[in-house]
């Protein structure tokens, strides 16, 4: 049967919120979110706050000064809680609807790109996916990895 995975063109921004960390302090389970979104901000551009229930730290982030793209939280560069090695390299995710979107892309056969002109669209999170993910040579082990991830998740 034929597994079928849609890009919705979604960027690796609209998968921030929240992101799961390991605590700074304790080491537990913690996440980042967003303050109260107001103004011109977004999800993205907005003041975050860590937080931990474990060990009940609380930091505060202004929003700027953020780094995309590594297996750590953009703006306190915390550990990310659902991460593992594979194939040489970290497999990781902020929250589980990153992890789903990359579960359902790396198990599904047909893979879609959105239709029309990409001129002026930001790359989404998927067309962004570094090769070793997206080949078929790994698909098993970056399946393993995902299993794993999985497993890491706050119940």
């Amino acid at each position: 049967m034929t597994e079928r995975f849609r890009d919705d063109g979604r960027t690796l921004e609209a998968f921030v919120e929240p992101v799961l960390v390991l605590c700074p302090r304790c080491g537990r389970p913690a996440d980042v979110r967003a303050d109260a979104v107001d103004g011109d901000a977004t999800p993205w551009t907005a003041p975050h706050r860590l937080v931990c229930s474990s060990c009940q730290l609380v930091r505060e982030h202004d929003g700027r000064s953020r780094t995309l793209g590594v297996p750590r939280d953009p703006w306190f560069d915390a550990p990310l809680l659902l991460q593992a090695r594979c194939a040489g390299h970290t497999l990781w995710a902020y929250n589980a609807d990153h992890l789903s979107s990359l579960t359902a892309f790396v198990r599904a056969t047909l893979r879609e790109r959105p239709l029309g002109d990409a001129a002026g669209r930001p790359a989404s999170m998927v067309e962004r996916l570094p090769t070793w993910i997206t080949s078929a040579e790994h698909r098993r082990a970056v399946s393993r990895a995902l299993v794993e991830i999985a497993g890491r998740l706050p119940r």
